[in-house]
């Protein structure tokens, strides 16, 4: 559950907007369904992800980090497009 529909729960005079980049967000991702090479692409970026994250090839990142001595990063789940 969302939290507006928490705050809305315990007060029922209050009113919520999306953000602007939420809307557009939100615009993409519906746009993004009647595209079939967006949808490639997202389904290449989840892949691309999926290989990263199993924890030996992290481990092995995380020694890339080092040897160049570099910032560790995580690499961010996506679930959506967020950008054209």
């Amino acid at each position: 559950m969302g939290s507006w529909r928490v705050f809305k729960r315990e007060n029922p005079a209050i009113g919520g907007t999306h953000c602007a980049a939420h809307k557009l967000n939100l615009c993409a991702q519906q746009a993004a369904v009647a595209i079939p090479s967006l949808q490639r692409y997202q389904r290449t970026v989840r892949s691309i992800y999926g290989y990263f994250n199993s924890s030996s090839r992290q481990a092995r990142l995380k020694e890339m980090h080092v040897i160049l001595d570099t910032d560790d990063v995580q690499p961010a789940v996506t679930s959506t497009i967020n950008a054209l």
